[in-house]
């Protein structure tokens, strides 16, 4: 940890640390609403820990709407979503 995080949200330096206008409750509260979507998700997939998500390439899709922008149109998946084994 190099405690020099440009925004002021992960480091004990006062200097940087005044770069950071929010409430730290908020940051707080915004981590929590993550977690408990990440929980939501794995539930809905069978999934009890985070352990179990590694190398499950196949529980990942591409999002549909990337084929109408026309600068992600030609992006291919294939071998990032293709089993490691």
């Amino acid at each position: 940890h190099l405690n020099t995080c440009p925004v002021g949200v992960a480091t004990q330096d006062p200097e940087l640390r005044q770069k950071f206008t929010g409430q730290p409750e908020h940051l707080i509260n915004f981590l929590f609403m993550v977690a408990e979507e990440a929980r939501e998700i794995m539930a809905s997939l069978g999934i009890k820990k985070f352990t179990e998500l590694i190398g499950r390439t196949d529980l990942l899709r591409p999002k549909g709407y990337l084929k109408d922008n026309p600068k992600t149109a030609d992006l291919d998946f294939a071998d990032l979503l293709k089993p490691a084994w």
